[in-house]
Protein backbone atom coordinates (compact mmCIF):
# COMPACT_ATOMS: atom_id res chain seq x y z
CA UNK A 1 0.00 0.00 0.00
CA UNK A 2 1.36 3.34 -1.07
CA UNK A 3 2.85 5.79 1.58
CA UNK A 4 1.46 9.31 1.72
CA UNK A 5 4.46 10.49 -0.43
CA UNK A 6 6.69 8.30 -2.88
CA UNK A 7 9.93 9.63 -0.66
CA UNK A 8 8.70 8.24 2.32
CA UNK A 9 7.63 4.92 0.85
CA UNK A 10 11.48 4.55 -1.07
CA UNK A 11 13.49 5.88 1.99
CA UNK A 12 11.33 2.61 4.14
CA UNK A 13 12.22 0.43 1.58
CA UNK A 14 15.48 1.08 1.64
CA UNK A 15 15.96 1.47 5.60
CA UNK A 16 14.83 -2.22 5.73
CA UNK A 17 16.53 -4.12 2.96
CA UNK A 18 20.12 -2.11 2.80
CA UNK A 19 19.47 -0.35 6.35
CA UNK A 20 23.38 -0.64 7.56
CA UNK A 21 24.44 0.92 4.05
CA UNK A 22 25.74 5.22 4.84
CA UNK A 23 23.14 7.16 3.30
CA UNK A 24 24.97 10.69 3.83
CA UNK A 25 28.18 12.04 4.86
CA UNK A 26 27.88 14.95 7.03
CA UNK A 27 31.45 17.00 7.69
CA UNK A 28 32.91 17.66 10.79
CA UNK A 29 34.08 21.40 10.00
CA UNK A 30 36.31 23.84 12.37
CA UNK A 31 35.43 27.71 11.72
CA UNK A 32 32.72 26.70 9.87
CA UNK A 33 34.63 25.96 6.10
CA UNK A 34 37.64 23.65 7.11
CA UNK A 35 36.54 20.00 6.74
CA UNK A 36 38.51 18.04 9.78
CA UNK A 37 36.82 14.94 9.31
CA UNK A 38 33.23 12.75 8.25
CA UNK A 39 29.81 11.57 10.20
CA UNK A 40 27.90 8.23 8.72
CA UNK A 41 24.14 8.50 8.98
CA UNK A 42 22.97 4.86 7.77
CA UNK A 43 19.74 4.86 5.86
CA UNK A 44 18.13 3.00 8.89
CA UNK A 45 19.75 5.66 11.21
CA UNK A 46 18.14 8.29 8.05
CA UNK A 47 14.66 6.94 8.69
CA UNK A 48 14.22 6.60 12.20
CA UNK A 49 15.29 9.98 12.86
CA UNK A 50 12.58 10.92 10.14
CA UNK A 51 10.17 9.11 12.12
CA UNK A 52 10.67 11.14 15.46
CA UNK A 53 10.68 14.05 13.41
CA UNK A 54 7.46 13.38 12.00
CA UNK A 55 5.93 12.56 15.45
CA UNK A 56 7.15 15.61 16.50
CA UNK A 57 5.55 17.48 14.29
CA UNK A 58 2.38 15.61 14.69
CA UNK A 59 2.19 16.38 17.89
CA UNK A 60 3.51 20.00 17.93
CA UNK A 61 1.07 21.23 15.19
CA UNK A 62 -2.33 18.91 15.48
CA UNK A 63 -3.34 19.73 12.16
CA UNK A 64 -5.89 17.84 10.13
CA UNK A 65 -4.22 15.13 7.82
CA UNK A 66 -3.15 16.43 4.47
CA UNK A 67 -3.13 20.28 6.08
CA UNK A 68 -0.32 22.60 4.21
CA UNK A 69 2.91 23.10 6.51
CA UNK A 70 4.96 26.10 4.97
CA UNK A 71 8.89 25.25 5.59
CA UNK A 72 10.69 28.59 5.16
CA UNK A 73 14.30 27.49 5.11
CA UNK A 74 18.01 27.33 3.29
CA UNK A 75 17.10 23.38 2.55
CA UNK A 76 20.88 22.83 2.47
CA UNK A 77 21.79 20.49 5.37
CA UNK A 78 21.23 17.00 6.86
CA UNK A 79 18.53 19.10 9.27
CA UNK A 80 16.66 20.95 6.68
CA UNK A 81 16.33 17.12 4.71
CA UNK A 82 14.87 15.51 7.81
CA UNK A 83 11.99 18.75 8.39
CA UNK A 84 10.95 18.19 4.62
CA UNK A 85 10.60 14.23 4.82
CA UNK A 86 8.99 14.26 8.49
CA UNK A 87 6.26 16.98 7.59
CA UNK A 88 5.71 14.35 4.45
CA UNK A 89 5.46 11.40 7.29
CA UNK A 90 3.66 13.55 9.12
CA UNK A 91 0.52 13.18 6.83
CA UNK A 92 0.97 16.49 5.79
CA UNK A 93 1.76 18.70 2.18
CA UNK A 94 5.15 20.59 2.75
CA UNK A 95 5.37 23.96 0.86
CA UNK A 96 8.73 24.59 0.56
CA UNK A 97 10.23 28.08 0.53
CA UNK A 98 13.71 28.66 0.17
CA UNK A 99 14.71 31.41 2.79
CA UNK A 100 16.70 33.70 0.19
CA UNK A 101 13.08 35.12 -0.21
CA UNK A 102 13.65 37.99 2.41
CA UNK A 103 10.56 40.00 1.86
CA UNK A 104 7.96 39.09 4.18
CA UNK A 105 4.81 40.16 2.58
CA UNK A 106 5.94 38.32 -0.98
CA UNK A 107 6.71 34.98 1.95
CA UNK A 108 3.49 35.54 3.56
CA UNK A 109 0.99 35.83 0.16
CA UNK A 110 2.88 32.55 -1.23
CA UNK A 111 2.17 30.98 1.89
CA UNK A 112 -1.50 31.95 2.09
CA UNK A 113 -1.90 31.19 -1.55
CA UNK A 114 -1.73 27.68 -0.25
CA UNK A 115 -3.69 28.15 2.45
CA UNK A 116 -0.59 27.10 5.24
CA UNK A 117 -1.87 25.82 8.64
CA UNK A 118 1.37 26.35 10.18
CA UNK A 119 5.04 27.80 8.98
CA UNK A 120 8.01 26.59 10.30
CA UNK A 121 11.01 28.76 9.60
CA UNK A 122 14.65 28.48 10.04
CA UNK A 123 16.29 30.60 13.20
CA UNK A 124 17.93 32.95 10.27
CA UNK A 125 14.73 34.21 9.33
CA UNK A 126 12.97 36.18 11.19
CA UNK A 127 8.92 35.26 11.69
CA UNK A 128 7.99 38.48 12.35
CA UNK A 129 5.03 39.97 10.48
CA UNK A 130 4.27 35.90 9.95
CA UNK A 131 3.09 35.41 13.39
CA UNK A 132 0.09 37.84 12.91
CA UNK A 133 -1.43 35.43 9.94
CA UNK A 134 -0.14 32.09 10.91
CA UNK A 135 0.76 29.93 13.43
CA UNK A 136 5.12 30.00 13.72
CA UNK A 137 7.53 27.77 14.97
CA UNK A 138 11.36 28.17 14.60
CA UNK A 139 12.80 25.23 13.38
CA UNK A 140 15.42 23.43 15.86
CA UNK A 141 18.39 21.35 14.37
CA UNK A 142 16.48 18.00 13.57
CA UNK A 143 19.02 15.60 15.20
CA UNK A 144 17.99 17.22 18.62
CA UNK A 145 14.43 16.19 18.27
CA UNK A 146 14.36 12.88 20.83
CA UNK A 147 11.87 9.89 21.00
CA UNK A 148 9.93 11.60 23.74
CA UNK A 149 9.47 14.29 22.20
CA UNK A 150 7.58 12.69 19.54
CA UNK A 151 4.29 10.03 19.26
CA UNK A 152 4.02 7.26 17.51
CA UNK A 153 2.64 8.16 13.90
CA UNK A 154 -0.60 6.84 12.55
CA UNK A 155 -1.05 4.52 9.67
CA UNK A 156 -4.49 4.50 8.09
CA UNK A 157 -6.70 4.67 5.07
CA UNK A 158 -6.04 9.21 4.42
CA UNK A 159 -1.88 7.93 4.04
CA UNK A 160 -2.97 6.35 0.54
CA UNK A 161 -2.78 8.94 -2.21
CA UNK A 162 -4.45 8.84 -5.59
CA UNK A 163 -2.75 10.22 -8.45
CA UNK A 164 -3.92 13.54 -8.20
CA UNK A 165 -3.12 14.38 -4.96
CA UNK A 166 -0.77 16.86 -3.85
CA UNK A 167 2.69 15.46 -2.44
CA UNK A 168 4.65 18.59 -1.98
CA UNK A 169 4.39 22.24 -3.02
CA UNK A 170 7.80 24.11 -4.17
CA UNK A 171 8.32 27.55 -6.54
CA UNK A 172 9.62 28.26 -10.01
CA UNK A 173 13.94 29.13 -9.62
CA UNK A 174 12.80 33.16 -10.78
CA UNK A 175 10.32 35.47 -10.51
CA UNK A 176 7.85 36.40 -12.75
CA UNK A 177 6.18 39.69 -12.19
CA UNK A 178 8.23 40.18 -9.05
CA UNK A 179 7.46 36.93 -7.30
CA UNK A 180 7.73 32.93 -8.00
CA UNK A 181 5.03 30.94 -9.23
CA UNK A 182 3.98 28.50 -7.20
CA UNK A 183 4.20 24.74 -8.64
CA UNK A 184 2.17 22.05 -7.21
CA UNK A 185 3.39 18.46 -7.60
CA UNK A 186 1.23 15.72 -7.91
CA UNK A 187 1.85 12.01 -7.18
CA UNK A 188 1.13 10.96 -10.61
CA UNK A 189 3.87 13.94 -11.54
CA UNK A 190 6.61 11.74 -9.22
CA UNK A 191 5.16 8.81 -11.15
CA UNK A 192 5.98 10.12 -14.44
CA UNK A 193 9.48 11.18 -13.71
CA UNK A 194 10.16 7.84 -11.92
CA UNK A 195 9.47 5.97 -15.85
CA UNK A 196 11.48 8.46 -17.19
CA UNK A 197 14.67 7.57 -15.29
CA UNK A 198 16.66 4.58 -15.97
CA UNK A 199 16.43 2.32 -12.66
CA UNK A 200 18.86 -0.12 -12.01
CA UNK A 201 19.30 -2.44 -9.11
CA UNK A 202 21.15 -0.91 -6.54
CA UNK A 203 24.83 0.13 -6.62
CA UNK A 204 25.59 2.44 -4.09
CA UNK A 205 27.03 5.58 -5.73
CA UNK A 206 29.01 8.62 -3.75
CA UNK A 207 27.67 11.76 -4.87
CA UNK A 208 28.07 15.45 -4.13
CA UNK A 209 25.16 17.39 -3.66
CA UNK A 210 23.80 19.35 -6.24
CA UNK A 211 21.46 22.27 -4.87
CA UNK A 212 19.24 23.05 -2.15
CA UNK A 213 16.31 20.40 -0.82
CA UNK A 214 14.08 23.80 -1.53
CA UNK A 215 14.68 23.12 -5.58
CA UNK A 216 12.90 19.92 -6.96
CA UNK A 217 15.80 19.40 -8.76
CA UNK A 218 17.70 18.29 -5.60
CA UNK A 219 14.84 17.47 -3.85
CA UNK A 220 13.41 15.12 -6.39
CA UNK A 221 16.14 13.07 -6.93
CA UNK A 222 15.67 11.37 -3.92
CA UNK A 223 13.31 9.14 -5.27
CA UNK A 224 16.63 8.13 -7.34
CA UNK A 225 18.90 7.96 -4.00
CA UNK A 226 16.79 5.26 -1.99
CA UNK A 227 16.00 3.78 -4.56
CA UNK A 228 19.32 3.19 -5.71
CA UNK A 229 20.86 3.56 -2.29
CA UNK A 230 23.03 6.38 -2.89
CA UNK A 231 25.79 8.25 -0.55
CA UNK A 232 25.20 11.53 -0.46
CA UNK A 233 28.06 13.89 0.38
CA UNK A 234 26.43 16.83 2.04
CA UNK A 235 28.85 19.80 2.11
CA UNK A 236 27.28 22.82 3.24
CA UNK A 237 28.43 24.97 0.16
CA UNK A 238 27.68 24.15 -3.45
CA UNK A 239 30.54 26.41 -5.50
CA UNK A 240 33.38 22.97 -4.84
CA UNK A 241 36.82 23.78 -5.03
CA UNK A 242 39.47 21.83 -6.38
CA UNK A 243 40.37 21.10 -2.84
CA UNK A 244 36.76 20.42 -2.11
CA UNK A 245 36.55 17.47 -4.92
CA UNK A 246 40.13 15.90 -4.22
CA UNK A 247 39.15 15.51 -0.57
CA UNK A 248 35.54 14.42 -1.02
CA UNK A 249 36.82 11.83 -3.53
CA UNK A 250 39.92 10.37 -1.31
CA UNK A 251 38.15 10.19 2.03
CA UNK A 252 34.31 9.56 0.81
CA UNK A 253 35.16 7.50 -2.21
CA UNK A 254 33.24 9.47 -4.09
CA UNK A 255 31.99 7.69 -7.52
CA UNK A 256 30.21 9.75 -9.65
CA UNK A 257 30.17 13.39 -9.90
CA UNK A 258 27.04 16.16 -10.74
CA UNK A 259 27.05 19.57 -11.04
CA UNK A 260 25.01 22.82 -12.70
CA UNK A 261 27.02 23.65 -16.04
CA UNK A 262 28.30 26.88 -14.85
CA UNK A 263 29.39 25.53 -11.70
CA UNK A 264 30.42 22.75 -13.80
CA UNK A 265 32.48 24.71 -16.18
CA UNK A 266 34.40 26.22 -12.90
CA UNK A 267 35.27 22.93 -12.20
CA UNK A 268 36.62 22.08 -15.76
CA UNK A 269 38.82 24.91 -15.56
CA UNK A 270 40.38 24.05 -12.30
CA UNK A 271 41.04 21.01 -13.76
CA UNK A 272 43.32 22.56 -16.37
CA UNK A 273 45.30 23.80 -13.77
CA UNK A 274 45.07 21.05 -11.28
CA UNK A 275 46.56 17.61 -12.61
CA UNK A 276 45.59 15.98 -9.81
CA UNK A 277 41.82 17.35 -9.86
CA UNK A 278 41.87 16.50 -13.96
CA UNK A 279 42.91 12.59 -13.22
CA UNK A 280 39.73 12.68 -10.95
CA UNK A 281 37.59 13.35 -12.98
CA UNK A 282 38.96 11.20 -15.50
CA UNK A 283 38.21 8.30 -13.38
CA UNK A 284 34.38 9.26 -12.93
CA UNK A 285 32.15 7.09 -15.47
CA UNK A 286 30.70 10.96 -16.36
CA UNK A 287 30.18 14.22 -15.61
CA UNK A 288 26.35 14.96 -15.54
CA UNK A 289 25.27 18.76 -15.33
CA UNK A 290 21.87 20.30 -15.45
CA UNK A 291 20.53 24.04 -16.46
CA UNK A 292 22.27 24.80 -19.09
CA UNK A 293 24.39 24.21 -21.95
CA UNK A 294 28.32 24.23 -20.91
CA UNK A 295 31.13 26.12 -23.35
CA UNK A 296 32.28 24.61 -26.80
CA UNK A 297 35.72 25.52 -25.63
CA UNK A 298 34.52 23.10 -22.27
CA UNK A 299 33.10 20.31 -24.18
CA UNK A 300 36.17 19.94 -26.77
CA UNK A 301 38.48 20.32 -23.72
CA UNK A 302 36.49 17.52 -22.22
CA UNK A 303 36.68 15.57 -25.47
CA UNK A 304 40.61 15.74 -25.48
CA UNK A 305 40.92 14.79 -21.94
CA UNK A 306 39.58 11.22 -21.92
CA UNK A 307 36.57 12.78 -19.16
CA UNK A 308 33.12 12.09 -20.10
CA UNK A 309 29.80 14.34 -20.56
CA UNK A 310 26.42 14.03 -20.00
CA UNK A 311 23.41 15.97 -19.84
CA UNK A 312 19.52 16.76 -20.17
CA UNK A 313 17.12 18.81 -20.07
CA UNK A 314 14.58 19.71 -17.58
CA UNK A 315 12.01 22.06 -15.52
CA UNK A 316 10.86 22.83 -12.58
CA UNK A 317 6.81 22.09 -13.76
CA UNK A 318 7.98 19.29 -15.57
CA UNK A 319 10.65 17.24 -14.63
CA UNK A 320 13.06 15.87 -16.92
CA UNK A 321 12.13 15.82 -20.82
CA UNK A 322 15.10 15.23 -22.75
CA UNK A 323 17.80 13.57 -22.37
CA UNK A 324 21.55 13.14 -23.99
CA UNK A 325 22.04 9.23 -25.29
CA UNK A 326 24.97 9.81 -27.53
CA UNK A 327 28.62 10.98 -26.96
CA UNK A 328 27.70 14.88 -28.34
CA UNK A 329 26.31 16.94 -25.20
CA UNK A 330 24.60 19.19 -27.27
CA UNK A 331 22.82 16.38 -29.15
CA UNK A 332 19.41 16.38 -27.13
CA UNK A 333 16.32 13.12 -27.47
CA UNK A 334 12.93 13.50 -26.19
CA UNK A 335 12.68 11.04 -23.17
CA UNK A 336 9.77 8.28 -24.01
CA UNK A 337 7.84 6.92 -21.36
CA UNK A 338 4.25 5.80 -20.49
CA UNK A 339 2.12 8.09 -19.49
CA UNK A 340 3.95 11.11 -21.06
CA UNK A 341 3.44 12.70 -24.13
CA UNK A 342 5.41 16.07 -25.61
CA UNK A 343 4.87 17.66 -28.91
CA UNK A 344 7.79 20.10 -30.87
CA UNK A 345 5.92 22.90 -32.47
CA UNK A 346 7.07 25.41 -35.15
CA UNK A 347 6.98 28.90 -33.91
CA UNK A 348 5.03 31.28 -35.50
CA UNK A 349 7.27 34.48 -36.54
CA UNK A 350 6.68 37.86 -34.43
CA UNK A 351 5.52 40.39 -36.64
CA UNK A 352 8.05 42.76 -36.03
CA UNK A 353 10.97 40.28 -36.99
CA UNK A 354 13.20 41.52 -39.79
CA UNK A 355 13.42 39.52 -42.95
CA UNK A 356 17.19 38.13 -41.70
CA UNK A 357 15.84 37.58 -38.12
CA UNK A 358 12.45 35.58 -40.07
CA UNK A 359 15.16 33.45 -41.56
CA UNK A 360 16.67 32.19 -38.15
CA UNK A 361 13.63 31.93 -36.32
CA UNK A 362 11.92 29.81 -39.61
CA UNK A 363 13.44 26.42 -38.35
CA UNK A 364 12.94 26.80 -34.51
CA UNK A 365 10.89 24.37 -32.39
CA UNK A 366 8.84 24.77 -29.21
CA UNK A 367 8.94 21.88 -26.98
CA UNK A 368 5.15 20.96 -25.70
CA UNK A 369 4.17 19.27 -22.96
CA UNK A 370 0.60 17.76 -23.87
CA UNK A 371 -2.37 18.21 -21.61
CA UNK A 372 -3.00 14.56 -21.02
CA UNK A 373 1.01 13.96 -20.59
CA UNK A 374 1.30 12.99 -16.44
CA UNK A 375 4.08 15.23 -16.01
CA UNK A 376 1.89 18.21 -17.50
CA UNK A 377 1.65 20.65 -14.59
CA UNK A 378 -1.45 22.56 -13.16
CA UNK A 379 -3.89 24.28 -15.46
CA UNK A 380 -2.51 28.20 -13.90
CA UNK A 381 0.88 26.98 -15.83
CA UNK A 382 -0.81 25.99 -19.14
CA UNK A 383 -2.15 27.72 -22.09
CA UNK A 384 -5.80 28.91 -21.54
CA UNK A 385 -6.54 27.99 -25.07
CA UNK A 386 -5.17 24.51 -26.05
CA UNK A 387 -4.47 23.49 -22.28
CA UNK A 388 -0.78 22.57 -23.01
CA UNK A 389 2.22 23.38 -21.29
CA UNK A 390 4.52 25.75 -23.54
CA UNK A 391 7.99 25.56 -21.90
CA UNK A 392 9.12 28.54 -24.72
CA UNK A 393 12.42 26.79 -24.59
CA UNK A 394 13.55 26.30 -28.46
CA UNK A 395 15.05 23.67 -30.12
CA UNK A 396 16.44 22.79 -33.85
CA UNK A 397 15.74 19.51 -35.30
CA UNK A 398 19.47 18.81 -36.90
CA UNK A 399 18.69 14.80 -37.62
CA UNK A 400 15.49 12.79 -37.38
CA UNK A 401 14.72 13.04 -33.89
CA UNK A 402 17.82 15.17 -32.45
CA UNK A 403 17.88 18.52 -30.91
CA UNK A 404 19.99 21.50 -30.08
CA UNK A 405 18.93 23.54 -28.00
CA UNK A 406 18.38 27.11 -28.72
CA UNK A 407 17.60 29.11 -26.12
CA UNK A 408 14.22 30.74 -25.01
CA UNK A 409 11.22 32.62 -26.75
CA UNK A 410 10.78 35.48 -23.84
CA UNK A 411 12.69 37.30 -21.75
CA UNK A 412 13.29 34.72 -18.72
CA UNK A 413 16.89 34.72 -18.45
CA UNK A 414 19.08 31.27 -17.21
CA UNK A 415 21.49 32.34 -14.38
CA UNK A 416 24.24 30.41 -12.86
CA UNK A 417 22.75 27.09 -11.09
CA UNK A 418 20.18 26.88 -13.44
CA UNK A 419 18.33 30.13 -11.70
CA UNK A 420 15.97 31.68 -13.68
CA UNK A 421 15.59 35.91 -13.83
CA UNK A 422 12.93 37.53 -16.19
CA UNK A 423 14.61 40.74 -17.48
CA UNK A 424 11.61 41.95 -18.76
CA UNK A 425 9.72 42.18 -15.66
CA UNK A 426 12.92 44.30 -14.60
CA UNK A 427 13.40 46.11 -17.27
CA UNK A 428 9.84 47.71 -17.20
CA UNK A 429 10.20 48.57 -14.02
CA UNK A 430 13.03 50.39 -14.49
CA UNK A 431 11.55 52.91 -17.28
CA UNK A 432 8.46 52.94 -14.40
CA UNK A 433 10.24 54.32 -11.75
CA UNK A 434 13.18 55.72 -13.30
CA UNK A 435 12.35 57.25 -16.53
CA UNK A 436 13.36 60.57 -15.93
CA UNK A 437 17.00 58.89 -15.57
CA UNK A 438 16.68 56.61 -18.48
CA UNK A 439 16.47 56.55 -21.67
CA UNK A 440 17.11 53.07 -23.01
CA UNK A 441 18.71 49.77 -20.31
CA UNK A 442 18.32 46.17 -20.91
CA UNK A 443 19.54 43.68 -18.14
CA UNK A 444 21.90 41.15 -18.67
CA UNK A 445 24.25 38.25 -17.03
CA UNK A 446 23.39 35.13 -18.86
CA UNK A 447 24.86 32.20 -16.62
CA UNK A 448 26.29 34.76 -13.65
CA UNK A 449 25.45 34.29 -10.22
CA UNK A 450 23.38 38.01 -10.70
CA UNK A 451 22.11 40.63 -13.37
CA UNK A 452 23.56 43.48 -14.34
CA UNK A 453 21.42 46.65 -15.47
CA UNK A 454 22.99 48.22 -18.24
CA UNK A 455 21.61 52.16 -18.78
CA UNK A 456 21.86 54.40 -21.10
CA UNK A 457 20.84 57.74 -19.38
CA UNK A 458 18.80 60.91 -20.25
CA UNK A 459 20.91 63.95 -20.12
CA UNK A 460 20.98 64.91 -16.14
CA UNK A 461 22.86 67.02 -13.71
CA UNK A 462 23.91 64.59 -11.93
CA UNK A 463 27.28 62.82 -11.60
CA UNK A 464 28.23 59.31 -12.28
CA UNK A 465 27.98 58.34 -8.68
CA UNK A 466 25.22 59.99 -7.71
CA UNK A 467 22.99 58.45 -10.82
CA UNK A 468 24.10 55.08 -10.09
CA UNK A 469 22.98 55.99 -6.32
CA UNK A 470 19.41 57.12 -7.25
CA UNK A 471 18.98 54.36 -9.50
CA UNK A 472 19.56 51.90 -6.94
CA UNK A 473 17.48 53.37 -4.34
CA UNK A 474 14.35 53.59 -6.28
CA UNK A 475 14.99 49.92 -7.52
CA UNK A 476 15.34 48.97 -4.12
CA UNK A 477 11.22 47.70 -3.95
CA UNK A 478 12.61 45.46 -7.11
CA UNK A 479 15.76 44.02 -5.10
CA UNK A 480 13.52 43.36 -2.29
CA UNK A 481 10.92 40.85 -3.81
CA UNK A 482 12.69 38.35 -5.36
CA UNK A 483 15.47 35.42 -4.88
CA UNK A 484 18.96 37.52 -4.08
CA UNK A 485 20.23 36.24 -7.89
CA UNK A 486 18.06 38.66 -8.89
CA UNK A 487 18.86 41.25 -6.83
CA UNK A 488 20.59 44.29 -9.13
CA UNK A 489 23.69 45.64 -6.85
CA UNK A 490 24.70 49.36 -7.64
CA UNK A 491 28.21 47.58 -8.72
CA UNK A 492 26.42 45.99 -11.11
CA UNK A 493 24.25 49.58 -12.84
CA UNK A 494 26.59 50.27 -15.74
CA UNK A 495 26.04 53.63 -17.51
CA UNK A 496 27.31 53.56 -21.29
CA UNK A 497 26.94 56.53 -23.53
CA UNK A 498 24.19 58.01 -25.64
CA UNK A 499 23.76 55.39 -28.88
CA UNK A 500 25.50 52.39 -27.45
CA UNK A 501 22.00 50.46 -27.06
CA UNK A 502 19.60 50.30 -29.69
CA UNK A 503 17.00 53.61 -30.54
CA UNK A 504 14.09 51.40 -30.48
CA UNK A 505 13.19 50.50 -26.81
CA UNK A 506 14.81 46.68 -26.25
CA UNK A 507 11.23 45.98 -25.10
CA UNK A 508 9.61 46.30 -28.06
CA UNK A 509 12.30 43.86 -29.97
CA UNK A 510 11.58 40.45 -30.97
CA UNK A 511 13.20 37.57 -28.74
CA UNK A 512 15.65 36.97 -31.34
CA UNK A 513 16.99 39.89 -31.91
CA UNK A 514 17.21 40.88 -27.95
CA UNK A 515 18.77 37.62 -27.13
CA UNK A 516 21.70 38.15 -29.80
CA UNK A 517 22.33 42.03 -28.02
CA UNK A 518 22.04 40.57 -24.67
CA UNK A 519 24.77 37.90 -25.55
CA UNK A 520 26.64 40.50 -27.44
CA UNK A 521 26.44 43.23 -24.35
CA UNK A 522 27.13 40.77 -21.91
CA UNK A 523 30.53 39.17 -23.69
CA UNK A 524 31.66 42.51 -23.73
Amino acid sequence: MEHLSPFITALEEAATAYSEKVAFKLPILKNKNIIQGWRDITYKQTHDKMVEVAGYWLKTLQLPPRSVVGLWLPGNSFSDMLHIFGIMKAGYIPHILLSDITNVDVVRTLFKDTNCGAILYTPSASGEGLSKHFVCHPIMDAEEISEDSSVVIPFDSESVLNDEDIVVIVHTSGSTSGRPKIVRLRRKWFEANHRKGIIRKPRSPVIPRLGSFCHIGQLGAFLLYFTETVCLVMLPWLDYSAQDIIQMRKECGLSQFLQYAPALSRTIRAAQRNPELRAILQTFPVLFYLGTSLPESDIEWCKQNDIRLRTAFALTETGSLMAQYGDDPNILHIIEAEGCSYKMVPIDADQDTSSEDSVTQSHLLELVVLSDSMDCPDPSHCDPIDGNFHTKDLFEEVNPGEYKYRGRRDDIMLMANARKCDTKYIEERVYTLCKDLVSTCVVVGTEKPAPALVVEPTPVNLTEKELIQQLSERLASINEGGYSHERIAPGRILLVSPGELPRTSVLSLNFQTKRNIKTSICAH
